[in-house]
């Protein structure tokens, strides 16, 4: 699985003091190549779930003592 990420920054003075950074990513996967198939449509039949799922990440780090 390939993400998509972007660098956000760094803070060296967060809400406590603390040095935080900062990432969003995003990207796709197939629940079949996670061996989910449930809920998938069998052919010639109307979709139920998805094949495809978007995953959307925004991360903040700090560096604790």
């Amino acid at each position: 699985m390939d993400l998509e990420v972007e660098f956000l920054g760094t803070d060296p003075s967060g809400l406590q003091g603390e040095a935080r950074i900062g990432f969003y990513a995003r990207g796709t996967i197939s629940r079949h190549d996670f061996g989910i198939t449930f809920g998938l449509a069998a052919d010639g039949t109307k979709i139920i779930v998805t094949d495809k799922v978007d995953l959307v990440l925004d991360v903040q780090a700090f560096l604790g003592a």
